[in-house]
């Protein structure tokens, strides 16, 4: 029959169910015996040791985010073959993204500065710092469906994400992250408020849709493209990263090895956004707003 409107459920990981942040709150809060038993669902489902899950969360709740962005100042800071190895649990505030392993001398050492900044003046409370993560992550994907908001309006197509309408938000992160974590059900608050409206199977699934196979299938159809529009690099011609390791791992990728794939995706994407941006101006030439 098709369709003049698409939907996307964007925003709905992050409203509707609890980050694995929650358990730094648990275990701030002395919550023992519900850390512990939140901790061994995550641990079995990431086949972790229970050790490994209680003693990230108890680390995280002892990091404030000021310290967090000092971890990351030094990590930028530092060439990417000596960063710091990750905890099994993967339990942290920020962290250095794969772009970092592309990045020039020059370039971390910029960020790092920035870093270092933004840790001298942080104002985030230790209490408040799993509530001030999910807001970064709800601003990040407003950000993104913005974008493919204005992508669909120029092909004639509505696009909507009702997960991230005013009126959800705010329902939603009224309540307490810890409120929205379960051992059994991924999204509790979903399955509350949709309850009798959908089917139940749809509320009681354990698995997610995966699309790191169309990814590579679309980046191995594109390389070409792709390595055109980096070798030309905008944040390589102002000294940003190195042209060279970023095709490393474009023709690693391409090749179907394990990599940065979300890192090289945020890069093409900026390199695009860069390049429009420069052939919006005039007379052609780079701008600095254009780079800010």
């Amino acid at each position: 029959m098709g369709s003049d409107l698409h939907l996307t459920g964007s925003g709905a990981d992050t409203l509707l169910s609890a980050s694995p942040y929650y358990l730094a709150d648990l275990a701030r809060e002395r919550e023992t015996a519900t850390l512990l038993r939140h901790s061994l669902a995550r641990a079995r489902l990431r086949h972790l040791p229970l050790y490994a899950v209680v003693a990230g969360a108890v680390r995280l709740s002892r990091t404030t985010h000021s310290l967090a962005l000092r971890h990351l100042a030094h990590d930028i800071a530092v060439s990417p073959a000596v960063t710091r190895p990750e905890p099994p649990a993967r339990l942290h505030w920020v962290r250095a993204s794969g772009v970092h392993a592309w990045l020039t001398p020059d370039a971390r050492r910029h960020l790092a500065l920035r870093a270092a900044e933004a840790a001298e003046c942080c104002t985030v409370a230790p209490q408040d710092t799993s509530r001030h993560r999910a807001w970064a992550e709800l601003h990040e994907f407003g950000t993104y469906e913005a974008e493919l908001r204005n992508q669909a309006r120029v092909m004639g197509l509505t696009h909507h994400a009702p997960f991230l309408d005013n009126a959800v938000v705010r329902a939603a992160m009224a309540v307490p992250v810890v409120s929205r974590a379960s051992t059994t059900t991924q999204k509790p608050l979903l399955g509350a408020a949709l309850d009798g409206l959908v089917p139940d199977w749809l509320l009681t699934r354990r698995t997610k849709g995966a699309y790191d196979g169309n990814a590579y299938t679309g980046l191995r159809r594109h390389v070409g493209v792709l390595r055109d529009l980096l070798t030309g690099s905008e944040l390589a011609a102002e000294g940003w990263i190195d042209t060279a390791a970023v095709l490393t791992e474009l023709d690693r990728l391409a090749a179907g090895v394990p990599g940065k794939l979300a890192a090289l995706e945020a890069l093409v994407a900026t390199e695009l956004w860069l390049h429009q941006q420069r052939i919006a101006t005039p007379d052609g030439r780079r701008s600095e707003v254009a780079h800010a």
